[in-house]
């Protein structure tokens, strides 16, 4: 469902925008700053070693079979061409064949900033560089429920080179990247531990197609017409207003539990989730201040070896946005964030009492990010916005060993509509 969703909310959002051959060598005007890039990446990684104990008398080394994966990206280029930030979605990932002894191993949610010192351009090769944060997951799986490990997520830098080339509205590139520290223990039963060794290298091709939101509106800003409308609309307060907002976010948790440490190590921490991310704020024009109440939900779940654990998170929020500063339709902004969490927790485990019990508490943090602004006319703005939020702890009240759920947020494309713009000025 969450895939459906996504790939339905970016299906009406293309609807929104407006294709364009992007051109790097015409003029760097602020309509031409950033694209929406859309497309589809295949990746290959090669084949790794890991141990197996289940269903042998002694630990037995095997070597996994190499794997592909198809994924969605979601991105944009910045700074005419010379930037690529995007985020890639796992849609088909490596399958395991059921009553088999296997090991499952991908690439999951991953975040990327690419830097082309040569900017995109049609029918030329363009190389590049780039680091992205990658969250893998491994999994030894067996026949029957004692033999099924944790899902094991982990946040790694990955390191990237590439070329890329433009043709027409779409973006091709070929890539290859290194995943630093694919070595760690994983527990092959509730007690022991043995080493895996991932293969750090994977190697992919993309193709995306480019659109613009902003390119119609360049002449009227180059006459000068658009700034002087929204001067004299803002005077008047006409460009205040509510504004409606939709995204797809992941969340990267970033604390450890000392409930699964001391009790369950073998489930591991809650790591990585994904979220439609939705908000209702209003903006004031003359100070540039938005004021949004975003509102987020989703489950994190881990299980292994007869153990569960699933912790439903509920954020009803309210942050304050400081649009500080405009480089060519670049507008950064920061801001304070206020909410109300709750969190309900349900671990269940085959001979142990259940633990179940609802957490309710302030927190706050910190938003910040970029919309891609070209005018203060627009009626449909596309923003990035990441949020941190520190402190998110609570405890089972029994033992009173705790979860620590930091949290890091990010929504690399979030569609920001204000209603009382559209179709008024143009």
């Amino acid at each position: 469902m969450k895939k459906l969703a996504l790939l339905i909310f970016y299906t009406c959002l293309v609807h929104q925008v407006i294709s364009q051959v992007y051109l790097a060598d015409s003029a760097k005007t602020r309509q031409r700053f950033a694209q929406l890039n859309l497309g589809l990446g295949f990746t290959n990684t090669s084949a790794f070693d890991y141990t197996r104990t289940f269903g042998v008398e002694s630990p037995v080394l095997e070597q996994s079979s190499a794997f592909n994966e198809l994924r969605f990206i979601i991105g944009g280029t910045h700074f005419w061409g010379h930037a690529d930030f995007e985020i890639s979605i796992p849609v088909i990932k490596p399958g395991a064949s059921k009553n088999t002894y296997s090991a499952l191993y991908s690439h999951g949610v991953t975040t990327s900033a690419k830097l082309y010192p040569w900017s995109i351009k049609k029918k030329a090769i363009r190389p590049y560089v780039g680091i992205s944060i990658n969250s893998t997951s491994y999994q030894q799986l067996g026949p029957d429920s004692n033999s099924i490990g944790n899902i094991e997520y982990r946040f790694l830098p990955r390191y990237h080179a590439g070329l890329s080339s433009q043709f027409g509205d779409y973006i091709v590139g070929i890539d290859a990247a290194y995943l630093s520290n694919t070595d760690f223990n994983y527990y092959t039963d509730p007690i022991n531990i043995n080493q895996v060794k991932l293969n750090p290298w994977t190697i992919g091709v993309s193709i995306k197609k480019s659109f613009d939101t902003t390119l119609p509106s360049e002449r009227s800003w180059k006459s000068g017409y658009a700034q002087n409308l929204a001067d004299s609309l803002g005077r008047r307060g006409e460009l205040n207003g509510l504004s409606l907002a939709a995204g797809f976010s992941a969340v990267y948790q970033l604390g450890t539990s000392s409930f699964n440490q001391e009790n369950y190590r073998a489930l591991g921490d809650h790591r990585l989730e994904r979220f439609i991310d939705l908000g209702l704020g209003y903006y004031w024009h003359r100070p540039d201040i938005q004021v949004n109440i975003p509102f987020r939900q989703y489950t994190s779940e881990l299980s292994a070896f007869n153990a569960s654990q699933n912790i439903q998170r509920m954020a009803l929020g309210i942050e304050a946005l400081w649009f500080f500063a405009d480089y060519h339709g670049f507008v950064p902004f920061i801001g304070p964030s206020v909410s109300y969490e709750t969190m309900d927790v349900e671990h269940r485990s085959l001979g142990n009492n259940d633990v179940m019990f609802r957490h309710e508490q302030i927190s706050y943090g910190l938003v910040f990010g970029w919309d891609i602004r070209p005018n203060r006319l627009q009626s449909i703005v596309l923003r990035t916005n990441l949020r941190y939020i520190p402190n998110l702890q609570f405890s089972d009240p029994a033992s009173g060993l705790s979860w620590d759920m930091d949290v890091l947020e990010i929504n690399f494309i979030q569609l920001v509509i204000y209603p009382n713009r559209i179709g008024k000025f143009r």
